[in-house]
């Protein structure tokens, strides 16, 4: 393999090794939605879909945009859950 490919391997693995089953489908099917085809694990997310944004978030994994989208919700919105959810930056 190319040094690139191997570089873009580690990036990914470093991206996405520390992520629980359910952060790591949340973070796939909702940010790359034509993941999601034939998904045995979809219906089982949804009602987790907020708390899992919020701790991609918490760990770094996505901005307040992409948490947006894996929450389901609009950037404000989210900002006020993470607020509510005491992340120093957003709360009151």
């Amino acid at each position: 393999m190319k040094p690139s490919e191997l570089k873009a391997i580690d990036e990914v693995k470093g991206l996405l090794n520390d992520l629980s089953k359910d952060e790591l489908l949340a973070f796939v099917y909702f940010l790359y939605p034509d993941m999601i085809t034939e998904s045995e694990e979809l219906e089982d997310l949804l009602p987790k879909r907020e708390g899992l944004a919020v701790r991609l978030f918490e760990k770094g994994k996505v901005g307040l945009e992409k948490g947006a989208l894996v929450a389901g919700v609009d950037v404000p919105k989210f900002a006020s859950i993470l607020g509510k959810r005491g992340i120093a930056r957003y709360a009151d």
